[in-house]
């Protein structure tokens, strides 16, 4: 893990000491040993936090995110929703999570099942969305 994690912050451009980058992990509940273990033996939402990590590291501008909170346990949930708070670029988040959505703290949510609400077949209607 800590390979994935100094390549990112290389791409970034950032801080590339050792400290800094686990500091970093740490952020999203990656402590201790963890951050040498192999990508192969994480759980699928110590992966997803990785991940989330490496993007923190890299400093893009923008990020997509789609279902961020998909297998990272719910405990980790407000570390998660603070680092994209955090983040100083744009985000666009697709997500079921309400709860996620409102901590996160949005400036704008379109709620694509009221954007359905009536519309016909004619018009574009669920059939023809996919």
């Amino acid at each position: 893990m800590i390979e994935c994690l100094n390549e990112a912050a290389e791409t970034g451009g950032g801080n590339k000491d050792e400290q800094a980058i686990r500091k970093c992990a740490a952020k999203f509940m990656l402590k201790n040993k963890v951050v040498y273990q192999k990508v192969v033996t994480l759980s699928e939402g110590q992966k997803a936090l990785l991940s989330l990590a490496c993007l923190v590291l890299e400093q893009p501008s923008v990020l997509v995110m789609d279902e961020p909170t998909n297998h990272v346990n719910f405990r980790h949930l407000p570390a998660v929703a603070k680092a994209v708070r955090d983040f100083d670029g744009a985000v666009i988040i697709v997500s079921h999570d309400k709860h996620f959505v409102k901590d996160v703290g949005t400036e704008r949510v379109i709620d694509m099942n009221s954007e359905l609400e009536g519309m016909g077949e004619e018009e574009g209607g669920e059939d023809e969305v996919a």
